[in-house]
């Protein structure tokens, strides 16, 4: 089964006092095509356009380039959510699909304590692996730890945190020691710290506690945990360490997966030419690194859609 640590709740995507930047538009070509879903099809769920590769589930209809791309529109929310079909992404709504890039929600952690060391809360939430599928994890996400007596071991895998005898890759602490300043926008280990994710496809997280915040529950309870986008984040000092919401402001912050057409390369792919995805106009293939499998993008001075007909063109 694949799993790894870190919620037991499925957070509502809401907007809070914390600074949220939106994507890079640069990156997101496909989307200026006359067409960029395939014809037919449902386009759009809620305030999210859906560009093929990625297809809305319709009765009747293949509306993705395969099983993996496709997606459910779960209209119980308001305004709709997309959701990945895909078995190890069903729990994670989409916030953006870019040339190369799908942005969902994030994986949060946190626990709390009174003055005597009592944990009080916790939440925990379990990750799936990407083992196999068309996603991986991209560069552009980090672990934050966030408080002042927390730290978290980050593993390269689904690790069983049982097994004394397993070390983790990366420690990320975060501590206020008394001599230290706490300064907004740093997350230098001082109230916040920040890893980079170097694992694609499978890692995993234990958030842990130095002293139980015995010595700092007076203004900070709680430490949390949480991977996403780094770019998405800015630590507010104080306010943070002592806000009981804290957890409802970083819900919306996304983690970043790189998509592909998973388990051919280029060249494979091009070998049999009535599946290959890259055959539309002036489009090329690319290989995605270090996943195995390819992407198709526009030559240079063209935009479109180079996975649908007629492909991509000079003129948009």
């Amino acid at each position: 089964m694949h799993l790894f640590l870190i919620l037991l709740v499925v957070l509502p995507r809401l907007s809070w006092g914390y600074e949220v930047l939106s994507p890079d538009t640069s990156n997101h070509t496909i989307m200026k095509a006359p067409v960029f879903a395939k014809p037919g099809c449902q386009s759009q769920c809620g305030d999210l356009l859906i560009p093929y590769p990625f297809g809305i589930k319709s009765e009747g209809l293949d509306c993705a380039i395969n099983p993996a791309f496709e997606v459910e529109c779960n209209t119980y929310y308001n305004p709709p959510l997309a959701f990945p079909l895909d078995p190890y992404m069903r729990t994670h709504h989409i916030h953006d699909i870019s040339d190369t890039e799908l942005r969902v929600n994030s994986f949060q952690a946190s626990k709390c304590y009174n003055q005597s060391g009592d944990l009080t809360d916790q939440h925990i939430h379990v990750v799936n692996g990407l083992d196999g599928t068309s996603f991986a994890y991209s560069t552009a996400n980090v672990l934050t730890v966030v408080g002042c007596d927390d730290y978290a071991n980050l593993y390269n895998d689904r690790t069983n945190f049982n097994d004394k005898t397993n070390k983790p890759n990366k420690v990320c602490s975060a501590t206020c020691p008394p001599d230290k300043e706490i300064r907004e926008e740093e997350c230098s280990g001082t109230g916040c710290c920040q890893a980079p994710i170097t694992c694609h496809t499978n890692f995993s997280i234990d958030l842990l506690t130095y002293k139980r915040h015995r010595n700092v529950s007076y203004f900070n309870q709680c430490g949390y945990a949480f991977v996403g986008e780094k770019s998405r984040f800015r630590f507010r000092g104080m306010s943070h360490l002592n806000d009981s919401n804290f957890m409802q402001k970083i819900a919306d912050i996304p983690i970043v997966l790189d998509w592909f057409i998973v388990n051919q390369t280029c060249g494979e792919a091009q070998r049999d030419q009535s599946s290959y995805a890259c055959k539309f106009n002036n489009s090329y293939c690319i290989d995605a690194t270090p996943s195995r499998g390819y992407r198709c993008s526009c030559k240079q001075g063209f935009a479109g859609n180079p996975y649908l007909s007629p492909g991509c063109s000079g003129n948009l």
